[in-house]
C-alpha cells in the first residue's frame, strides 16, 4: 500500500491546527483512523516533517564482512574461533533438553499441574556448572 502523499497529509494537519474540529472529526473527514491523525501530528512534533518514511525494496545493504569483523574484533579485542560442524553431538541445548526430559520421565507426570511443577523442578536442577560443561563438550572454549 502507498504512503499518502505529502500535500494530503499536510491538509490533515492544517484542519486540526485550526481547532474548528476534534481528531475524531478531522479523521472521518478525511477518511483516515485517528491513530494516522496523532501519528502525523508526533511525526511533524519530533521530526518537523511530515514526509512519508523511505520504504524498503531498494538495492538490499551491502556490508564488507570481513571489514565489519576487523572493526568489531579491534573495538572489543575479541577473538574469532571457528565453530565446530553442526552435529546435536555438539549442540549444547541437547544436553539440557537430556536432562530435563530424564528428570520428567522419572517423575512420570499424568496431570497438566504435575507436568508444569516438573518442569519448574526439573530446569531448576540444570546447574552452572552442567552449562559449562556441556558448553566444553561442544568444544567451546568457557571460562
Amino acid at each position: 500500500m502507498k504512503p499518502h502523499p505529502l500535500e494530503f497529509r499536510q491538509r490533515i494537519v492544517a484542519a486540526v491546527d485550526q481547532q474548528e474540529h476534534t481528531i475524531e472529526e478531522v479523521a472521518a473527514l478525511f477518511g483516515v483512523s485517528e491513530r494516522y491523525v496523532y501519528q502525523l501530528l508526533k511525526s511533524r512534533r519530533e521530526t518537523g516533517d511530515l514526509s512519508p518514511l523511505p520504504q524498503g525494496g531498494g538495492a538490499p545493504l551491502k556490508l564488507d564482512e570481513a571489514k565489519l569483523l576487523e572493526l568489531a574484533r579491534e573495538a572489543t579485542g575479541a577473538r574469532v574461533e571457528p565453530l565446530p560442524a553442526y552435529s546435536p553431538d555438539f549442540n549444547p541445548k541437547e544436553g539440557c533438553i537430556s536432562k530435563v526430559k530424564a528428570e520428567l520421565k522419572r517423575v512420570n507426570a499424568n496431570t497438566v499441574r504435575k507436568l508444569r511443577n516438573a518442569l519448574r523442578r526439573a530446569y531448576a536442577k540444570v546447574a552452572l556448572a552442567d552449562i559449562r560443561g556441556w558448553f566444553r563438550h561442544c568444544g567451546y572454549s568457557v571460562p
